[in-house]
């Protein structure tokens, strides 16, 4: 199509959100199902609260572990690649 705009859709909306209830690496939440929303090994996860970056290391149905850390009552997000904002698709 002549003339067209191209789009670009990028990982920028999270799998999973939340507040964190403990301390570390570790982030535990029963019955967020981490697994079931499709979290897994080597996803980008985010501490929006300190502003830092990493990828989960492992993952269970209500506990992920990351190469960050966190704090109680920090907001975290995961995504489903592992860089945020990635380019995820493109047309026109």
């Amino acid at each position: 199509m002549s003339g067209g705009v191209a789009r670009v859709l990028r990982d920028s909306d999270p799998l999973v959100t939340g507040i964190q209830t403990g301390s570390g690496t570790s982030i535990v939440e029963r019955g967020k199902d981490f697994k079931s929303t499709g979290a897994s090994v080597g996803l980008a996860v985010r501490n929006i609260t300190k502003g830092t970056a990493g990828h989960l290391t492992s993952v269970t149905e209500d506990q992920v572990t990351a190469d960050i850390s966190f704090d109680v009552n920090d907001i975290y997000e995961i995504y489903c690649t592992d860089t945020y904002n990635a380019v995820i698709g493109r047309w026109l």
